[in-house]
């Protein structure tokens, strides 16, 4: 097995959407029977920002609009064996808004992955620019 490190043209990203599901952890099982889509989308941009504080080292405003719409491309939650357990998550795409701080919020999650267990292979993105 190998690896190569390819770096990707930084390019104005139209959308992105899930390759492996994305998962949302809480104590309570799949998000979808506890919390609200609202509270998926806040949780989703909160979840980058603070990936993006931590990379870049600097405080960004949270004042901004990241995507335009959210579509969830499965039917069902998808299940993933983790330690036993089954954990649901989602696939997801996302069409990206035109500002700087949206672009470079989609262009750091393609390395990094969307919200939580990014380490496990969780969340990870594909795009599509202009």
């Amino acid at each position: 097995m190998t690896s190569e490190i390819r770096i990707l043209p930084k390019k104005h990203i139209d959308k992105i959407y899930s390759l492996t599901p994305v998962i949302l952890k809480n104590n309570e099982g799949y998000w979808k029977n506890v919390i609200s889509l609202k509270d998926f989308e806040r949780r989703l941009k909160e979840n980058l920002i603070k990936k993006y504080n931590s990379t870049q080292k600097e405080k960004i405003d949270e004042d901004f609009e990241f995507y335009t719409t959210l579509e969830f491309k499965n039917k069902r939650p998808i299940p993933n064996e983790y330690k036993g357990i089954k954990l649901l998550g989602d696939k997801i795409s996302l069409n990206i808004c035109e500002n700087k701080m949206a672009q470079d919020l989609a262009y750091m999650c393609l390395g990094t992955g969307l919200l939580e267990m990014n380490a496990r292979g969780y969340g990870f993105c594909n795009y599509r620019w202009l």
